[in-house]
């Protein structure tokens, strides 16, 4: 399973009280049940892999 998921910001995917309205979303901390459990906002791709590359390998945040 994969365990984060880069997309851009669209019409389809956005929700209210995002930080950013364009850009890049990283779902991420994978359940079997009800999918992606978290997801954070970035204004750029670049920004959106690097935060992608601190997760574990479980999919969920480094401490």
């Amino acid at each position: 399973m994969k365990t984060y998921s880069i997309e851009p910001i669209t019409a389809d995917n956005f929700r209210p009280g995002m930080e950013h309205k364009e850009g890049f979303l990283v779902r991420y901390r994978p359940h079997e049940a009800y999918g992606w459990l978290s997801c954070r906002t970035f204004a750029t791709i670049s920004e959106a892999e690097v935060f992608a590359q601190s997760l574990d390998s479980t999919g969920n945040l480094s401490l």
